[in-house]
C-alpha cells in the first residue's frame, strides 16, 4: 500500500507543519519503506556514495564563510542524495492487484489536477484564484499570488502547488512514467491525456515544452506513427492560433531574445555566463545562502538570486568538483532512457533538487515508470494489466488455414478485452507474443 498511498499524496507535496514535518518527507518515508530489504541498500555503489556525501560535508564546513545552517543543509542534501540513489538502484515490483489500484489512485490524481486547474482558469478570469489555503504551503511560500498580484499581474494556474511550472514538472514525469502503457491501456491513455491538458492549462513554459516533447516521443515510439506526426503538426498549428489569438507565446519568445525573460534567464543564459567565473574563484564550491549573500560576483553585473533557479548549475556552484561527482552518479544510477528525460525535468524545474519533494516525486515517476514496464515485459512475457485471464490469441499455428498462413488467426478469437488492457492487432508489433504455441 506504500506506493498508491504515495502517488495519493502528490498533489500536497508542498503542504505541511515545516520544511521537515511535511507530506514530501512521509511521501518520501513511503517510497523508501516500498524498498524492502536492507541487503538491496547494501551494495558496493551505495558504499562509494558515502564518499560524496563526506565530501558534500566536508565542502560546507571548510568554506571560511559557512555556518552551523550551511553544515545542516549540507547534510539534509547528502541525505536526500542517498535516498534518491538507492530508489533507483533498488528494483520495486508491484503485484498486478497493487499495480492496478496504483494506476486508478494515479487517476484520481489527474482529475482532481485537471478540475483544479480548469476552477482556477476560469476564477482567474473573473479576479479570483481558487487555491488550498496559503498557511498550508511550507515550499514555495514566496511564489504563490496576492491581491496584488491579482490585480497588477497575470496570474497562471498553478493547481494546488506553488508556481506554474511545479504543476507542469509533475504532470510531465507522471506522463513519462506511463508512457510505456500508451498503446495497451485505455486508462493509462486518459491519465496521460488528462495531465497533459491540465499542463497545456497552466501556460508553463517549461510544461508547454516538456509536454509537447514528451507526448510526440510517446505516440512516435508506441503508437501509429501517423498519430505522432499529425499530433506535432496539430501541435504546431495550436500554437500559432494561440499566438494570433493572443499574443502570449510571441511576446515570451521575444523577451527571451531580448533577454528580459526572467525564467529564461534565471535557468539557462545567467547560470551558463556566471558558472566558469565562479567554478575558477571557487573550485569545491560556494555555500547556497553565502553565495546569495554575496549579491553579485565580482565583476559580473548579474546579481547572484537571478541565476540560482537551475538545479543542474546549483548543485555546480554549491559543490564544484564534487557537483559534477554527485551529478554524475545521479545520471549513472537512472540507468538512461525514461528515468533520464524524468531526471532532466525535474532538474531544470526549479533550484531546489536535493529536497525531499524531488526525492517523493522522483521515487514514485521512477516507480509507476518500472511497474509500467514489468506489466508489458515481464517475467512471462505476456502479463498485462487485465482484470480476467488473457483472451485466446493464438490458433491453429502449425497448420495454415484458407491459404493465409500459419499465423492467420493471430488476436482472432479476441473480443476487445476488458479491464486496464483492450487487445488490438497493434500490441503485438512491439511486445513479444506470448509463449503459447497452439490452443
Amino acid at each position: 500500500m506504500a506506493v498508491p498511498l504515495a502517488v495519493l499524496l502528490l498533489p500536497f507535496l508542498q503542504l505541511g507543519l515545516s520544511f521537515y514535518a511535511s507530506v514530501s518527507t512521509l511521501a518520501a518515508a513511503l517510497c523508501l519503506a516500498a524498498a524492502t530489504g536492507l541487503r538491496g541498500f547494501l551494495t558496493l555503489r551505495i558504499f562509494a556514495c558515502l564518499f560524496v556525501v563526506w565530501a558534500m560535508l566536508a565542502t560546507a564546513a571548510l568554506h571560511p564563510l559557512a555556518d552551523s545552517h550551511d553544515l545542516l543543509r549540507a547534510g539534509r542534501e547528502a541525505l536526500c542524495f542517498l535516498m534518491i540513489i538507492v530508489l533507483l538502484r533498488r528494483k520495486i515490483v508491484l503485484n498486478p492487484n497493487q499495480a492496478r489500484l496504483a494506476l486508478h489512485c494515479l487517476g484520481l490524481v489527474a482529475l482532481g489536477l485537471a478540475l483544479l486547474v480548469i476552477a482556477q482558469t476560469i476564477g482567474l478570469q473573473r479576479g479570483v484564484f481558487v487555491s488550498l489555503p496559503h498557511d498550508l504551503y511550507v515550499i514555495n511560500t514566496n511564489t504563490l499570488p496576492t491581491d496584488l498580484d491579482l490585480r497588477h499581474s497575470r496570474v497562471r494556474p498553478s493547481g494546488p502547488f506553488g508556481e506554474p511550472s511545479y504543476l507542469a514538472a509533475v504532470a510531465t514525469v507522471l506522463v513519462l512514467a506511463l508512457s510505456p502503457l500508451w498503446p495497451v491501456s485505455a486508462l493509462a491513455r486518459g491519465i496521460i491525456l488528462v495531465l497533459a491538458l491540465a499542463t497545456f492549462l497552466s501556460l508553463s513554459m517549461l510544461g508547454l515544452v516538456s509536454m509537447s516533447a514528451a507526448l510526440a516521443l510517446i505516440l512516435l515510439r508506441h503508437g501509429d506513427r501517423r498519430q505522432g506526426l499529425l499530433f506535432v503538426t496539430m501541435l504546431a498549428a495550436g500554437a500559432a492560433g494561440t499566438a494570433l489569438a493572443s499574443g502570449e507565446i510571441p511576446e515570451r519568445i521575444g523577451a527571451i531574445l531580448r533577454g528580459e525573460d526572467f525564467s529564461f534567464a534565471s535557468r539557462i543564459a545567467a547560470p551558463l555566463l556566471a558558472l566558469p567565473r565562479v567554478l575558477g574563484e571557487a573550485p569545491f564550491g560556494i555555500p547556497i545562502r553565502v553565495f546569495l549573500d554575496m549579491g553579485y560576483l565580482p565583476g559580473m553585473d548579474l546579481a547572484n538570486e537571478s541565476f540560482s533557479h537551475n538545479a543542474i548549475f546549483n548543485t555546480l556552484i554549491n559543490y564544484g568538483v564534487i557537483g559534477l561527482a554527485m551529478l554524475a552518479v545521479l545520471f549513472l544510477s537512472a540507468r538512461g532512457g525514461i528515468p533520464w528525460a524524468i531526471l532532466f525535468v525535474l532538474l531544470m524545474q526549479n533550484g531546489a533538487f536535493w529536497s525531499f519533494d524531488k526525492v517523493s516525486l522522483l521515487a514514485v515517476s521512477v516507480i509507476l515508470h518500472r511497474m509500467a514496464l514489468h506489466q508489458i515485459l515481464g517475467p512471462n512475457k505476456a502479463q498485462r494489466f487485465v482484470n480476467r485471464p488473457l483472451p485466446k490469441l493464438v490458433h491453429n499455428v502449425s497448420a495454415p488455414e484458407n491459404g493465409r498462413g500459419k499465423h492467420a488467426d493471430i488476436a482472432s478469437d479476441s473480443d476487445g478485452g476488458s479491464g486496464l488492457w483492450r487487445p488490438d492487432r497493434r500490441d503485438f508489433r512491439h511486445y513479444p507474443l506470448p509463449g503459447r504455441t497452439g490452443t
